[in-house]
């Protein structure tokens, strides 16, 4: 297996498994059968990505109101909604290429509360 256990847990917290428990041999079997370096490296890289978008996210939801700067009105709403869409792909990009479904998409819907979805 290529990858660690910290690697695993961050896969299963972001495709929405950590409240699943009876789905971790599942996981492991797919994860397990990533034996190539270069899909194991996009994995990997998505999984950075995903949580560079969350961390950005949280970021602009701080500044959320509008601001003036030298005369400009600055909307952070609409950079928070691309982001959304970004990570939704990124979410979508991981479940496809780890044969995963995702559980729990945190991108999904305006922060009203839980969104689950199943990708085909």
């Amino acid at each position: 297996m290529l990858f660690s256990p910290e690697e695993v847990s961050r896969i299963r917290l972001l495709l929405g498994y950590e409240e699943f428990p009876k789905y971790e041999q599942d996981i492991n079997i797919a994860l397990e059968k990533i034996k190539d370096e270069i899909r194991y490296d996009r994995v990997i890289a998505l999984v950075d990505k995903i949580e560079e978008i969350d961390g950005k996210i949280q970021q602009y939801v701080e500044k959320l109101y509008v601001v003036e700067v030298e005369g400009i009105k600055l909307q952070y709403q609409s950079i928070i909604d691309g982001l959304k869409k970004e990570g939704t792909r990124r979410l979508k990009e991981l479940a496809h290429q780890t044969a995963l479904d995702v559980r729990y998409n945190p991108f999904k819907g305006g922060g009203q509360g839980f969104s689950f979805v199943s990708f085909p």
